[in-house]
């Protein structure tokens, strides 16, 4: 019984709302301010119009006095490249699903191959935050940790020793990737 007379409340509510804005007089609802062209004021920057200045006839050139030959200078040996390489990894957007580990595209490139003494930074191009940590998940080996990083921000490490360094996002474990240091 309650049922029927919470349901005859709705439809009496819904009923004087209705008749209400019916009932409102056309003048009653609030118009837009019309402003007449009249009062409208446009303004724009002043033009200055700059006649180009009448072209000079050149002067005959004189006739140039041959130059001696430069002694030929030994080109510098290239210098070693002493400054470190530096490679990005990208967090491709979507991969806080599942999924991306059938295609090993969690972390773009999923596996690297650099020189010892390189600079790698990982980007966060998802919307998610993740993490990059050393191991194999669920084993944190502790050489390198993010912390959680959100979208935009970047995490950098270099490495100094040889090896295969594998690495995952704590936050979403089957994201997983690959560093060798050669």
């Amino acid at each position: 019984m309650n049922f029927a007379y919470g349901v005859i409340a709705i439809v009496g509510v819904l009923a004087a709302i209705i008749l209400g804005f019916i009932a409102v007089a056309p003048d009653d609802i609030i118009q837009p301010r019309m402003i007449p062209v009249e009062e409208m004021v446009v303004v724009s920057e002043p033009t200055t119009i700059v006649e180009p200045e009448p072209e000079a006839e050149p002067e005959p050139e004189a006739e140039p006095e041959p130059e001696a030959e430069p002694e030929p200078e030994a080109e510098p040996e290239p210098e070693a490249e002493t400054s470190p390489m530096t490679l990005t990894i990208s967090i491709p957007k979507g991969v806080g699903v599942p999924g991306c580990e059938e295609t090993n595209e969690c972390y773009s490139p999923y596996e690297i191959s650099v020189a010892v003494g390189t600079t790698v930074t990982w980007i966060n191009d998802d919307i998610a935050a993740h993490t990059v940590t050393s191991g194999n998940f669920p084993e944190h080996d502790g050489l390198f940790d993010s912390s959680i990083f959100m979208s935009g921000e970047t995490f950098e490490i270099t490495f100094s020793d040889a090896g295969t360094f594998d690495y995952y996002c704590f936050v979403h474990p089957w994201m997983a990737g690959t560093v060798n240091v050669e």
